[in-house]
């Protein structure tokens, strides 16, 4: 019994003292969430992404600064759109935008097959905060990021700047 960030996150203040107790993320109690990864905007609202094993699902939830760790605000959602990328998604990445004056913008991407593909592409997903169920608004849903589709592209990361603009980063295992 594994679950997102096997050991689980906590808030620290600038000097690194807990600023709370360690707190699960995700929903699922049961199976293996493995492949987290994280980011902050500077108003402290955290996203968490993860790899979900057992349904085999890129998952992700909003963490408000404010959020008692017990009872958040914005329930978890499923990132992966691909019905056929089954049992093929792996190591999640989130990065913020680095636009400080408004904080709500932020890409996810991760690797996983399109369709009928024998190698592991990139996915990336861009999304911005909103007020609803799960704090986020769509803005562009998963498409391959990559244009070289021989071997498998693994270990994504992103990066978005304060206009907009996306950098997606990730290693060829061919």
């Amino acid at each position: 019994d594994h679950r997102v960030l096997h050991s689980f996150p906590t808030r620290r203040s600038s000097d690194l003292v807990p600023m709370d107790d360690q707190f699960q993320v995700n929903d699922a109690a049961t199976g293996t969430q493995r492949f987290a990864g994280l980011d902050m905007a500077s108003d402290g609202t955290m996203v968490v992404v993860w790899h979900d094993a057992q349904a085999s699902e890129i998952r992700a939830r909003v963490i408000e600064a404010a959020d008692d760790p017990l009872n958040f605000t914005n329930a978890e959602f499923r990132v992966d759109l691909d019905a056929n990328s089954l049992d093929s998604v792996v190591s999640p990445s989130v990065k913020f935008s680095a636009d400080t004056t408004t904080n709500d913008k932020f890409a996810i991407t991760y690797s996983t097959k399109f369709g009928s593909a024998t190698d592991t592409d990139v996915a990336l997903a861009v999304y911005k905060l909103a007020d609803d169920a799960d704090g986020v608004e769509v803005i562009h849903t998963e498409f391959r990021a990559n244009e070289s589709t021989t071997g498998d592209q693994l270990g994504t990361v992103a990066a978005v700047g304060a206009e907009g603009d996306i950098v997606v980063a990730w290693a060829n295992g061919t």
